[in-house]
């Protein structure tokens, strides 16, 4: 399992999403009391969705990025697809395909 941490809260799980301003991880809603949501992950993750956020960190790989709004770093590889509608990715390399309506896909980490 990794370790998900959500405002300082440190959960277990595989996939993340955040949608309305609710955080589920594996079909559990952790939302934090708070507006403004910062996540980091330590370990790979399969699916992580999210409509809008403020900060997402993943220190390990991910299947499968979906953001709406928000900024994504990855310190590894995104192994199928990343899309992006506004805001900005960073990871080491896109293995699938990349889409981003309005933001960049940078590529910071070797």
């Amino acid at each position: 399992m990794n370790v998900i941490t959500v405002n300082g809260v440190t959960y277990t799980g595989n996939n993340i999403t955040i949608q309305n301003g609710n955080v589920i991880i594996d079909n559990n809603n952790v939302t934090p009391n708070s507006k403004t949501i910062t996540i980091s992950v330590v370990g790979n993750i399969d699916i992580l969705k999210v409509d809008s956020c403020s900060k997402i960190e993943v220190t390990g790989n991910v299947t499968d990025v979906g953001v709406s709004s928000g900024n994504i770093t990855v310190r590894g590889d995104v192994y199928n697809n990343a899309i992006i509608s506004s805001g900005n990715i960073t990871c080491q390399e896109i293995r699938g395909n990349a889409k981003v309506t309005s933001g960049n896909i940078n590529s910071k980490f070797s």
